[in-house]
């Protein structure tokens, strides 16, 4: 027996763009209000128009998300509950959400509002899946770069709903964990402004542009797979463009014979030169990029042609069908308005004003016809035979009132539909009442930990620096520095995983030698997929053997490891863990949703300092001292972290034993450095200048922590930097940047 496709969810961008994925056969449509979506630059809704759209589709029985999937800045927040209201009201069915603190303040306000995880939240593992089925998400849209086995995985250990693209532009980075945009010209990803450079040329070529994905021809493999919704890409496209591919795949997933024009005119529509199966069946490769450029093939106009007679300008499609409807008006002098109407074995029936006798030109059968056939833009359609009037002699009603008592019989036979389908009552949910601009307080437990009761006695309050050493020769260079005060290392998942290990820990246990001001942390790696949980568990054992204090993750799937660690007294309780910028706090609400599952925390890179003091502040306006709190200082950011390889693509892939560096460089002559991560067969694209904010430390001393992110640098670079910090001494040689100190992002 055939397996039941998923749920086909289609993008809309625009209201024209939203009606064709409803009229081409979506199950489901996504889309955005004029805030907090991820495509600032489409043209988006506005909330009457939101309102119409959702009465629009479930009255065909497809369901309506709203994207609320960007990074909320604290002051933004409280606007949150008063933009959902309406829409929660009108029907809305669910919201794909990436803010943590805009996830708990949808499941607080909105019960039974659906909550589901976006991609940009990057969930690569089951693990990161039940975090956020915690928060009370129930659906998931897994990182693209998932193969098919793994998102099979991934919903049979959580027993979530999965959503997974089958179309569309493909994104180098995994989404959610790129700053490439965001540091370079302060349009960022994370909010919806992404100015695309991996579309951009390197070293003469385009190896981060990958093509196009396609799964057209899995689409059975998927199905097969339980995969609960297959999402198409594209809220920035044309509705000529929706419409095509939502029926394209509309017929491949319901069988229809004889398909293969649907299969070639899609690669007539917004393809970048070609497409590819994506990560379903690969981990990386240089057959998925367009080395030669991005560009777009040209959009066949006998296909555009068709799409808009087939969906476009059809007021009604064989996906969306006019409902057929019957009248009968009763009009009486003295009376109300009668009009009944029948739509199959559904039945509705609405008075209107009172009735006059006719005192010069009566209603004739014809002009009351007129009226009531004005059914356009409706999902209705009615003939003129299908009326009866029935009028008690001469009779005069105001052609306003025929109007408003036949939108009224419209819109009770609407009610009737919907209930004929289980969705009236939530066409009757009652928004609650929001207080303007103010959100409940947040407990947030950073910074309460003491030195008192601490297994090992180690001081841990207070400021101190974070040294993060990403290379054999960045530990050796710093474990021979000259430094006496309290400081904490960072060594990178990856060092501690390569050939390298060993010289680096027997390094590292003589450093700490007689000195229990020096702690040690594993800075855990960026994502971690299903084949990434034995080296979890290795390193997690590591930690135990050697004493480690503590970890920061740098993803919710490590949260949720390192709690079951913890739990199992493979760690201790005195363990501590710390979340990494890359897991974002740009809320108070988000803080206090790691704030239950970590000690620590560090602030995210694209707040400027004002901002991050207003988090600080709004976060300890008590008084308490923010001891748990890091603030990058010093440090090349990661503007990628990607599962492609460029080495891989240009030279050949290295099968290394260790971590080692390759570069890009920019059409401006702008070189950055590319880590090519063997252990986790990943990428890491550096900004070509680290930030440097020496010269405002004293804002800072005594308010957090203060790291040192080192990535490229070698021994001697090491050494400035080391000596600008920790003791006041000497300049940088090299060219710095300011980062986002002074430029907030968009």
């Amino acid at each position: 027996m055939k397996k039941k496709a998923g749920e086909l969810l289609a993008p809309a961008g625009s209201r024209e763009a939203f009606y064709a994925a409803v009229k081409a056969g979506a199950d489901a449509v996504y889309l955005a209000g004029k805030s907090f979506g991820a495509r600032a630059y489409a043209d988006n809704f506005s909330e009457e128009e939101l309102s119409e759209c959702i009465r629009y589709a479930h009255l065909y029985g497809v369901r309506v998300y709203l994207t609320v999937n960007t990074l909320v800045k604290e002051e933004e927040l409280a606007q949150l509950p008063g933009f959902m209201a309406p829409l929660y009201a009108a029907g809305l069915d669910g919201v794909i959400v990436q803010d943590l603190g805009v996830l708990r303040v949808l499941r607080e306000t909105f019960p039974g509002l659906e909550l589901h995880a976006s991609t940009q939240m990057s969930v690569t593992a089951a693990e990161g899946a039940l975090f956020l089925k915690d928060q009370g998400v129930c659906r998931v849209v897994p990182a693209r770069e998932l193969s098919l086995e793994e998102v099979r995985t991934l919903k049979q250990e959580s027993g979530l709903e999965v959503e997974c693209f089958i179309h569309g532009a493909l994104c180098y980075c995994y989404s959610g964990k790129c700053l490439f945009s965001s540091m370079l010209g302060g349009r960022s990803g994370n909010r919806g402004r992404c100015a695309q450079p991996c579309r951009l040329p390197y070293d003469g070529e385009y190896p981060l542009s990958l093509k196009d994905l396609s799964a057209y021809d899995i689409t059975e493999e998927l199905t097969d797979a339980e995969i609960d919704s297959f999402k198409i890409e594209g809220r920035m496209k044309s509705s000529e463009y929706v419409a095509a591919v939502t029926n394209a795949y509309r017929k491949k997933l319901d069988g229809v014979k004889n398909a293969e024009r649907d299969a070639r005119d899609l690669l007539g529509l917004y393809v970048r030169g070609e497409t590819s199966e994506g990560y379903y069946h690969r981990r990386n490769g240089r057959e998925m990029v367009s080395l030669d450029g991005p560009g777009y093939n040209g959009q066949e106009e006998r296909v555009l042609e068709s799409v808009r007679d087939s969906f476009l300008r059809p007021e009604h499609t064989t996906y969306a069908p006019a409902y057929p409807l019957s009248m009968e008006l009763y009009l009486a002098p003295g009376s109300v308005a009668v009009l009944n109407l029948s739509c199959g074995d559904l039945y509705a029936s609405v008075n209107g004003d009172t009735v006059q006798a006719a005192q010069k030109k009566p209603l004739s059968e014809e002009e009351i016809k007129k009226q009531l056939l004005k059914l356009g833009g409706s999902v209705f359609s009615c003939k003129a035979e299908e009326i009866s009037v029935y009028a008690e002699g001469d009779v005069f009603l105001p052609v306003a009132a025929l109007n408003a008592l036949r939108r009224k019989g419209i819109a009770a036979m609407e009610e009737q539909i919907l209930e004929s389908k289980g969705l009236a009552e939530l066409h009757r949910r009652t928004a609650p009442a929001i207080p303007e601009n103010e959100l409940p307080p947040v407990n947030c437990a950073f910074g309460t930990w003491e030195t008192e009761g601490n297994a090992d006695g180690r001081d841990r309050t207070g400021t101190c620096y974070e040294i993060l050493l990403r290379t054999k020769e960045q530990a050796l260079t710093f474990f021979d520095f000259a430094f006496d005060e309290p400081c904490r290392v960072l060594l990178e998942e990856s060092l501690l995983g390569s050939s390298d290990e060993d010289a680096v820990l027997a390094s590292l246990l003589d450093w700490r030698a007689g000195h229990p001001e020096r702690s040690v942390f594993v800075m855990l790696n960026q994502v971690r997929r299903k084949d990434g949980v034995k080296l979890f568990e290795r390193m997690a054992a590591m930690c135990a053997g050697k004493g480690f204090d503590g970890a920061y993750a740098r993803c919710t799937e490590d949260l949720q490891l390192l709690e079951a660690v913890k739990a199992s007294g493979l760690l201790p309780a005195s363990f501590l863990t710390g979340t990494d910028h890359g897991l974002y706090v740009w809320n108070r609400e988000a803080a206090g949703v790691l704030s239950e599952h970590a000690d620590l925390m560090t602030l995210p890179l694209e707040l400027s300092a004002r901002e991050q003091e207003r988090l600080l502040f709004d976060l300890f306006e008590d008084g308490a001292k923010p001891r748990g709190i890091s603030r990058v200082v010093y440090g090349r950011a990661v503007l990628m972290v990607s599962a492609g390889c460029v080495t891989k693509t240009r030279k050949g892939c290295l099968n290394g034993s260790k971590p080692s560096f390759d570069s890009l460089t920019d059409r401006y002559g702008k070189t950055f450095p590319v880590l090519t991560d063997c252990v986790h067969c990943q990428n890491l694209i550096f900004n070509s200048l680290p930030t440097d904010l020496h010269k405002h430390l004293e804002k800072w001393e005594g308010k957090c922590n203060l790291r040192l992110e080192f990535s490229a640098e070698g021994p001697e670079e090491t050494c400035e930097v080391l000596e600008l910090y920790l003791k006041g001494a000497g300049n940088l040689s090299f060219p710095v940047t300011g980062g986002y100190e002074s430029r907030p992002v968009e």
